[in-house]
Protein backbone atom coordinates (compact mmCIF):
# COMPACT_ATOMS: atom_id res chain seq x y z
CA UNK A 1 0.00 0.00 0.00
CA UNK A 2 2.99 2.48 0.91
CA UNK A 3 5.25 1.67 -1.76
CA UNK A 4 1.92 1.99 -4.56
CA UNK A 5 1.53 5.72 -2.91
CA UNK A 6 5.03 6.20 -3.19
CA UNK A 7 5.39 4.84 -6.62
CA UNK A 8 2.46 7.03 -7.75
CA UNK A 9 4.12 10.49 -5.92
CA UNK A 10 7.13 9.72 -7.61
CA UNK A 11 5.26 9.26 -11.33
CA UNK A 12 3.74 12.74 -10.64
CA UNK A 13 6.73 14.31 -9.97
CA UNK A 14 8.58 13.38 -12.60
CA UNK A 15 5.71 14.16 -14.86
CA UNK A 16 5.69 17.56 -13.78
CA UNK A 17 9.42 17.99 -13.83
CA UNK A 18 8.98 16.69 -17.40
CA UNK A 19 6.27 19.21 -18.52
CA UNK A 20 8.01 22.02 -17.01
CA UNK A 21 11.30 21.52 -19.10
CA UNK A 22 9.00 21.36 -22.10
CA UNK A 23 7.87 24.29 -21.55
CA UNK A 24 10.23 26.24 -20.61
CA UNK A 25 9.89 29.91 -20.19
CA UNK A 26 6.49 30.21 -20.92
CA UNK A 27 3.52 31.82 -18.84
CA UNK A 28 3.80 28.49 -16.53
CA UNK A 29 7.22 29.73 -15.59
CA UNK A 30 8.48 32.93 -16.66
CA UNK A 31 8.39 36.11 -14.39
CA UNK A 32 7.19 39.89 -15.23
CA UNK A 33 9.27 42.42 -14.06
CA UNK A 34 8.79 45.97 -14.77
CA UNK A 35 10.94 48.86 -14.63
CA UNK A 36 10.23 52.56 -14.69
CA UNK A 37 12.88 53.51 -16.84
CA UNK A 38 12.01 57.10 -17.44
CA UNK A 39 9.13 59.49 -15.17
CA UNK A 40 8.21 63.11 -15.74
CA UNK A 41 5.79 65.06 -14.15
CA UNK A 42 4.13 67.84 -15.31
CA UNK A 43 1.58 70.19 -12.83
CA UNK A 44 -0.53 72.60 -14.50
CA UNK A 45 -3.73 74.58 -13.14
CA UNK A 46 -4.44 71.51 -10.40
CA UNK A 47 -3.69 69.06 -13.03
CA UNK A 48 -0.61 66.60 -12.11
CA UNK A 49 0.43 64.39 -14.97
CA UNK A 50 2.40 61.94 -15.18
CA UNK A 51 4.48 60.03 -17.85
CA UNK A 52 6.15 56.90 -17.52
CA UNK A 53 8.42 54.46 -20.06
CA UNK A 54 8.47 51.40 -18.47
CA UNK A 55 10.30 48.10 -19.28
CA UNK A 56 9.51 44.51 -18.97
CA UNK A 57 12.47 43.05 -17.82
CA UNK A 58 11.36 39.81 -17.17
CA UNK A 59 10.47 36.80 -19.35
CA UNK A 60 6.57 36.47 -19.21
CA UNK A 61 4.50 39.30 -20.24
CA UNK A 62 3.04 41.90 -18.26
CA UNK A 63 -0.76 42.81 -18.05
CA UNK A 64 -1.13 46.34 -16.26
CA UNK A 65 -4.09 46.63 -14.37
CA UNK A 66 -4.17 49.81 -12.75
CA UNK A 67 -1.90 52.66 -12.10
CA UNK A 68 -2.02 54.65 -8.56
CA UNK A 69 -0.46 58.39 -8.06
CA UNK A 70 -0.07 58.40 -4.08
CA UNK A 71 -2.66 55.99 -3.78
CA UNK A 72 -5.51 57.38 -5.88
CA UNK A 73 -6.31 56.06 -9.46
CA UNK A 74 -5.95 58.93 -11.88
CA UNK A 75 -9.22 60.43 -13.78
CA UNK A 76 -7.27 59.74 -16.90
CA UNK A 77 -5.00 57.03 -18.28
CA UNK A 78 -3.58 56.46 -21.60
CA UNK A 79 -1.65 53.57 -23.17
CA UNK A 80 -1.70 50.98 -20.73
CA UNK A 81 -0.78 47.79 -23.00
CA UNK A 82 0.42 44.92 -22.27
CA UNK A 83 4.35 44.70 -21.86
CA UNK A 84 6.19 42.15 -23.82
CA UNK A 85 9.49 40.81 -22.40
CA UNK A 86 12.07 43.33 -23.58
CA UNK A 87 9.46 46.10 -24.38
CA UNK A 88 9.08 49.47 -22.70
CA UNK A 89 5.71 51.33 -23.10
CA UNK A 90 4.68 54.93 -22.23
CA UNK A 91 1.67 55.31 -19.75
CA UNK A 92 0.49 58.77 -19.46
CA UNK A 93 -2.06 59.30 -16.61
CA UNK A 94 -3.68 62.66 -15.37
CA UNK A 95 -4.81 63.09 -11.83
CA UNK A 96 -6.69 66.72 -10.47
CA UNK A 97 -4.39 67.34 -7.52
CA UNK A 98 -4.72 70.55 -5.57
CA UNK A 99 -2.42 71.84 -3.06
CA UNK A 100 0.68 70.16 -5.02
CA UNK A 101 4.03 70.80 -3.64
CA UNK A 102 7.01 70.23 -5.37
CA UNK A 103 9.65 69.03 -3.08
CA UNK A 104 7.14 66.25 -1.62
CA UNK A 105 7.38 62.81 -3.34
CA UNK A 106 5.02 61.61 -5.67
CA UNK A 107 4.59 57.65 -5.52
CA UNK A 108 3.65 55.75 -8.45
CA UNK A 109 2.12 52.36 -8.51
CA UNK A 110 1.49 49.91 -11.31
CA UNK A 111 -0.31 46.98 -10.77
CA UNK A 112 -0.59 43.97 -12.88
CA UNK A 113 -2.88 41.18 -13.62
CA UNK A 114 -0.91 38.64 -11.38
CA UNK A 115 -1.19 41.44 -8.18
CA UNK A 116 2.26 42.32 -8.42
CA UNK A 117 2.93 45.95 -7.60
CA UNK A 118 5.78 48.17 -9.14
CA UNK A 119 6.33 51.80 -7.26
CA UNK A 120 8.48 54.24 -8.26
CA UNK A 121 9.32 57.54 -6.55
CA UNK A 122 10.09 60.77 -7.25
CA UNK A 123 10.98 62.97 -7.99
Amino acid sequence: MVASVLVVAFAIAVSLAVAVLFVGDSSFTGVEKLEVKKAKLIYVNDTLTVELIVENTGTKEAFIEHVYIDGVEPDYVIDINPVKPGETTRITMSLVYKNYISVKPIIVKIMTSTGNYYTTTFP
